[in-house]
């Protein structure tokens, strides 16, 4: 026989008092307002992963503008090998779907209404330093090798013109016997290369390149023009991080042809050709000051030394007030102003 309705009424009601009193409320502790799952005690939430896409292409994938790019080995290396043999052998630039070329390309145009500020990221400041300060100017940095804009699949590329009487690649072919692609293609190369700019900061420390690719100091000093300049792939990936030096070694001539590059692989130093050094230690000096990033004293007397030796050309000249106009910053050794440098 049913108990009587006002017994399972009392029933009811005391179920109701009893579930209502374990369930937790919006202020209960360990309970989110946004109705998310609470965690289990001692649990905690896993960050967002990060943007690696972005950063790939962006950061320590590569330097080349619509070409494939080259993942960084270690904390700021180019990708080169061991013996000094440009690798070509590596995966293409992954596409960025946050950041296409088509937008990037927007980015670009919307910096002429801005007060000068300047790309923001190193993959709009590639294509700054082509279209708005080289862009009558196509010559690669170290070799003076004459380049042209190739359009593939609705992307640009710059490739290399073939001129054995300014450069010869120095590995024409992969250790597999491939061709070598970084001798047919530029890349955007950092004077003062990357790990000078982010060996002092947090995010190196924890990651490298990679790991400082959101950070907002190093995006502006890897985007910043005045460090920018094309080079032949090859030699990009041979120079790697190496130091710039002084050197008359004679084995070193010839190494890219009739190109006055030289690259000492094991003694990690890079030889520029003399006409090239004034504008090198006029980039460091500006990077130096404008972002507080430290020379070794050797590094100092060196760039100073280079500095008075090669004075700018026109051409420099004309390249920094272009970058002036562009990111509203001056790079004051290229004007001979203020207080001459140590």
């Amino acid at each position: 026989m049913a108990p009587p309705i006002s017994i399972r009424l009392l029933v009811a009601a005391w179920c109701a008092l009893w579930c209502a009193g374990c369930l937790p409320t919006a202020g209960d502790p360990g309970v989110r307002s946004d109705r998310t799952p609470a965690l289990p005690v001692g649990w905690t939430e896993a960050p967002e992963g990060p943007d690696t896409d972005r950063q790939a292409s962006e950061s320590a994938a590569g330097e080349v503008v619509g070409a494939g790019a080259r993942p960084a080995r270690g904390a700021g290396a180019k990708a080169s090998g061991e013996d000094g043999t440009a690798t070509a052998e590596r995966p293409a630039e992954t596409a960025d779907p946050a950041e296409s070329d088509a937008e990037a390309d927007t980015e670009v145009e919307g910096l002429e209404a801005q007060d000068r500020r300047g790309p923001q990221n190193f993959r709009v400041a590639k294509k700054v330093a082509l279209k708005r300060v080289y862009f009558d100017h196509r010559l690669t940095f170290y070799c003076q090798v004459p380049f042209e804009i190739e359009v593939v699949k609705g992307r640009e590329r710059m490739v290399l013109a073939e001129d054995p009487t300014r450069y010869r690649p120095r590995k024409p072919l992969t250790k597999k016997g491939k061709p070598n692609i970084r001798t047919t293609r530029i890349e955007w190369e950092h004077l003062a290369p990357a790990h000078s700019l982010g060996q002092h900061l947090p995010c190196w420390r924890e990651g490298g390149r990679k790991a400082c690719g959101k950070d907002p100091d190093f995006r502006r000093m890897e985007s910043d023009l005045y460090n920018l300049v094309p080079a032949v792939g090859e030699v990009n990936a041979d120079r790697s991080n190496f130091r710039y030096a002084e050197s008359s070694i004679g084995h070193l001539e010839g190494q890219y042809g009739p190109c006055p590059m030289g690259v000492d692989f094991k003694e990690r130093r890079a030889f520029p050709p003399p006409d090239a050094k004034g504008e090198i230690a006029r980039a460091y000096l500006y990077m130096s000051e404008t972002y507080g990033i430290r020379l070794s004293d050797q590094e100092a007397r060196l760039m100073g030394v280079w500095h008075r030796r090669v004075p700018p050309s026109d051409w420099e000249r004309q390249r920094a007030e272009r970058i002036e106009a562009i990111q509203g910053t001056r790079n004051r050794f290229v004007w001979g102003e203020g207080p001459p440098p140590r």
